[in-house]
């Protein structure tokens, strides 16, 4: 379509530019971050200067270069295009649109990865509310934003009342989406990882086996968010003291993560500090030297927060 549309229309006709947004949004689903950002990069660019900074396409762009920005690591870059982003859709189209709701939680999703837990709390819970309102309780937008709702309680400690958030979230998508579906999937990995933050060791090893198998399925093996839920399973393993397994997924999740991601994203350190880890707990003492065991000196980073 892209293609058809830039011979026949031109490269800065709107038609045009929509199509490159949705082909960069698509890009970004199948996890081909870098080259979703030099094609959004281009679009933003050419949507501002023919359309302006505050037509809805621009602000549609701009909200796809935030998540790609976001999923890259880039995440002061991200902070910045989708604060002026938000600040111009909620002055635009207004508090309850749908762009507005969409570039909310984006925000808010950096902003629990830079560590400001409770500012994103605050954009979390605001679009939740009108979600919830605006679209009823079982819209995958309302359930998509309610899962960030759980993992910032998450990240902030707040372990029982993400369980309860996650728990019926995950219900519901099932219901809604199905198994299979990618928010349904994000959606159980995450009450997986806060299963494991209340000690049901066996409930979240469970969960995220049967997550990690299906993501695998629908997803493929080296996809983000397959190499995400195989360090949370790896993190399982690991509390469980099965640690030969835990370092064996941890050390394949680390060579794939490398080769999809590469060597300086922040899921690669994390991954890389959780091999270390690994090599330094019972069975792999004799490779600490090797693994240069130094978890202050890996940068820690929100892994929990993809979507």
């Amino acid at each position: 379509t892209l293609t058809r549309s830039r011979r026949i229309l031109g490269e800065d006709h709107p038609d045009t530019i929509l199509s490159s947004t949705q082909l960069g949004l698509a890009l970004w689903s199948l996890g081909h971050y870098r080259q979703a950002s030099m094609i959004q990069n281009d679009t933003l660019t050419r949507s501002r200067r023919i359309l302006g900074e505050d037509h809805p396409t621009t602000l549609a762009s701009a909200h796809v270069l935030g998540m790609i920005l976001w999923s890259l690591g880039e995440y002061r870059r991200a902070r910045q295009l989708q604060t002026d982003a938000f600040a111009r859709s909620r002055r635009i189209l207004g508090e309850d649109q749908f762009l507005t709701l969409h570039l909310a939680s984006g925000l808010g999703l950096t902003l629990d990865s830079l560590g400001e837990h409770q500012l994103a709390r605050r954009r979390h819970h605001d679009a939740f509310t009108r979600g919830r309102r605006i679209l009823g309780e079982d819209h995958p937008i309302t359930l998509r934003i309610a899962s960030f709702v759980g993992l910032n309680l998450e990240s902030s400690g707040k372990h029982r009342e993400a369980h309860y958030v996650q728990n019926d979230t995950f219900n519901r998508l099932r219901t809604v989406l199905g198994e299979d579906h990618p928010y349904t999937l994000r959606s159980g990995s995450l009450l997986g990882l806060t299963l494991g933050s209340l000690g049901e060791q066996q409930q979240a090893r469970r969960l995220q086996k049967d997550v990690l198998a299906r993501y695998r399925r629908v997803l493929g093996t080296d996809h983000p968010e397959t190499l995400i839920s195989a360090s949370r399973l790896a993190a399982d393993l690991r509390r469980s003291g099965e640690h030969r397994q835990a370092r064996a997924l941890d050390e394949d999740t680390l060579a794939r993560s490398r080769r999809t991601l590469g060597d300086d994203h922040p899921d690669t350190l994390v991954v890389a500090d959780n091999v270390a880890t690994g090599r330094c707990a019972p069975g792999g003492y004799h490779h600490a030297r090797e693994a240069r065991c130094t978890q202050d000196c890996v940068r820690r980073t929100c892994i929990e927060a993809r979507s």
